[in-house]
């Protein structure tokens, strides 16, 4: 009893104090932060309450589609917010990788569910401020993409349905980001000739209504 009651602020202080260390550091070694990462995600949810004061965010999401998809966050908010303040550390991909293979695959398991999870909420910010712990869209691509690599036999030849609709629910949201950014394209040139106040020519033409010109007084 005694023992276990020791080995409570043990952990405690181990969590703050990585916590501590990820915000203190900018660089830190790619091998710690899978170390890190391997410690946070065997811990439960009921370990990070507590310790730190959670931003609010999102535990559920939509993913549209021709069957809308729900995407559960699964982690709690506050080892969502210990998790976050790892993924937003700068890495390079070539360094990381080889390192991911330490990393369980429940572990990688649950963060790559994760980071599914904050790039179809929107969690993650395209440009996050300085100060902020959420990770950009760039990060958490980056980490989404190394993990799917470095597990993809593991991925491929397991036989639960659970792993299959995540891996099927992680490509449906990048062939709608897919989808969105040809859209974008699509209207770039439109744009620039709307804020250049030039005419839009004949063949971009495709619809009854079309804007010739803007004059911006």
């Amino acid at each position: 009893m005694v023992a276990a009651i020791s080995a409570i602020p043990l952990d405690e202080k181990k969590t703050r104090l990585l916590n501590e260390t990820l915000d203190a550091f900018r660089d830190i070694p790619e091998a710690c932060l899978v170390d890190i990462a391997n410690y946070y995600l065997s811990c439960s949810d009921a370990d990070f309450e507590g310790l730190c004061k959670c931003p609010p965010m999102e535990t559920k999401c939509v993913i549209p589609g021709d069957e809308p998809e729900e995407v559960t966050c699964p982690f709690g908010k506050a080892k969502a917010h210990f998790v976050n303040g790892l993924l937003r550390k700068p890495f390079t991909d070539i360094l990381l990788s080889p390192e991911l293979y330490r990393l369980g695959f429940d572990c990688a398991l649950s963060l790559i569910q994760y980071l599914h999870f904050i790039l179809a909420a929107g969690e993650a910010e395209l440009v996050p401020e300085e100060s902020s712990r959420v990770p950009s869209v760039a990060q958490a691509s980056s980490w989404l993409s190394l993990l799917l690599d470095t597990k993809y036999q593991h991925l491929v030849m397991t036989s639960q349905v659970d792993i299959h609709r995540l891996l099927l629910s992680c490509f449906t949201q990048v062939n709608n980001l897919r989808i969105f950014l040809e859209g974008l394209m699509d209207v770039e040139p439109l744009v620039k000739r709307v804020v250049e106040a030039k005419v839009l020519p004949p063949q971009m033409n495709s619809s009854s209504y079309s804007l010739e010109r803007l004059t911006i007084t």
